[in-house]
């Protein structure tokens, strides 16, 4: 089963008049996602006010249809053999017994070499798999660009977001390894937390390595309904926890 290009991304089914969003509106929307996430933006003033949480201004998920099996999914129930459901979520309930490796490789293949989930299942896959720093850093770095300008093209802000700060944890870690003692690493910082861009409820995955917290949202996320329940679902958590587990008893 394969993802087709008019249907990688759930907003490109129910939302099509985003496609038609003129080149002045484009620019000033992609230029103030730029500022609210910029990668190199940074807190100096320990006075400052508190920032504001990333919100989607829209509701963009009004007119999504309801996919119930999926919601089960989220629910760690035993999900009904999808009917109709978007094919994202498909692919999710049907491949979740598959390791990390197959399921990603899977995921790529059915998204496809130039879309913006299949350069996210690559950069995942690479990052996980602890391959060369530099490939982790490429691959990232591709998908952060064609994930980030298809989620602000949706106005799914909430998601950029997100996505974008997990990918850039990614390079930065990458980055990080191919330090040697000169190339003072130490000024390369974390950005803005998650848990201020989305609220201290999802502080937690601050804690957790940024690939992991992308394999379980390739894993979960179909893109039918905000972010944020999907961080707070039971199938998202599970995921988390025991992939964080395994890799503490590795190290004990």
């Amino acid at each position: 089963m394969g993802f087709s290009k008019s249907k990688v991304f759930a907003f490109n089914i129910k939302h099509k008049q985003a496609r038609f969003i003129n080149c002045r509106s484009f620019i000033l929307g992609w230029f103030l996602l730029c500022i609210i996430i910029g990668l190199d933006w940074i807190a100096t003033d320990a006075n400052a006010q508190e920032i504001e949480q990333i919100i989607n201004r829209q509701n963009i998920f009004k007119q999504m249809e309801e996919c119930d099996a999926h919601t089960e999914f989220l629910r760690g129930q035993n999900a009904a053999t999808p009917e109709s459901c978007h094919l994202i979520a498909t692919f999710q309930i049907e491949n979740q017994h598959l390791n990390d490796t197959i399921f990603l490789l899977k995921f790529y293949k059915a998204a496809g070499q130039g879309s913006a989930l299949g350069a996210l299942a690559l950069a995942t896959q690479a990052a996980v798999s602890k391959v060369e720093p530099i490939y982790i850093y490429s691959y990232a770095d591709l998908a952060d660009q064609r994930i980030s300008i298809s989620l602000a093209e949706s106005f799914d802000i909430e998601r950029a977001a997100l996505y974008t700060l997990l990918l850039s944890d990614v390079k930065r870690i990458a980055l990080l390894s191919l330090c040697d003692k000169t190339a003072k690493c130490n000024r390369l910082r974390a950005h803005l937390p998650i848990g201020e861009n989305l609220g201290d409820k999802f502080s937690f995955i601050e804690e957790v390595d940024p690939s992991f917290t992308l394999n379980c949202l390739l894993r979960s996320d179909s893109f039918l309904i905000p972010v944020r329940d999907v961080l707070s679902s039971f199938k998202f958590k599970e995921c988390l926890t025991t992939r964080n587990n395994l890799l503490q008893n590795k190290g004990q």
